[in-house]
């Protein structure tokens, strides 16, 4: 009850986020009708809008266990773990071989984001995951999925502390124009560590293929990506 009641009222500052725009923009499209040309009484024209009634979109099914996912990897079954949490959530720790990308990151990066394998989706607690998670679904990504009450129950497949650096892991970044991907312009910190005194950082950069790859960059060859 009382979780059902936390969907409903989903916290303002994901309404206020890209995909909270992106979601009311798709629905203010949707409440647009045409103008129609209709003929008064008096013979004379005039232009008119019909309001269309939009229903709510549909809620999926989208939440599933990390007993599920356990079973899931045992029978061989491919996933992605994607980690929306914000740069300073990650830095106490994250879930390992996961995919970083904060929540207001996704909807520029839907051309990035698997289709051909299960993608599931993982927060805090599961309350933004499942509201990602259902816009991934409205979107066509059938295979969108939202891993209940958070990274926690996940924590022990491999928890990862990262070093801190000037940049956070989540971070948006922008990489050399020559590195060993290829053609990426920027990339997300998707680790931190540090060898002898140097802060070296693993960037996520989705490579031309389609696949993600992981570059290792030092603090020198990397800055803040601005689009």
């Amino acid at each position: 009850m009382i979780k059902q009641l936390i969907k409903q009222l989903v916290p303002q500052f994901i309404k206020d986020s890209a995909i909270g725009d992106a979601v009311r923009f798709i629905r203010s499209v949707q409440q647009k009708s045409p103008r129609q040309s209709s003929e008064s009484n008096d013979g004379y024209t005039s232009s008119v809008d019909e309001v269309e009634v939009v229903p709510e979109p549909e809620e999926f099914d989208v939440e599933v266990l990390a007993s599920q996912l356990l079973e899931w990897r045992e029978s061989g079954r491919e996933f992605v773990l994607l980690d929306i949490r914000e740069p300073h959530e990650l830095q106490y720790g994250l879930c390992k071989d996961t995919w970083v990308l904060p929540m207001n990151g996704v909807p520029n990066e839907l051309p990035h984001l698997p289709t051909n394998v299960d993608l599931v989706v993982a927060c805090a607690a599961g309350v933004r995951s499942w509201s990602v998670a259902q816009y991934l679904r409205q979107q066509g990504f059938e295979n969108a999925w939202s891993l209940e009450n958070g990274v926690p129950t996940w924590a022990e497949q491999g928890w990862v502390t990262p070093s801190r650096g000037k940049f956070s892991v989540g971070s948006q970044v922008r990489i050399p124009i020559e590195h060993e991907v290829g053609q990426a312009e920027y990339g997300f910190v998707a680790g931190v560590s540090n060898e002898d005194g140097d802060v070296i950082y693993q960037v996520q950069v989705w490579a031309s293929n389609g696949s993600v790859e992981y570059v290792s960059l030092t603090e020198e060859e990397v800055s803040y990506f601005v689009p």
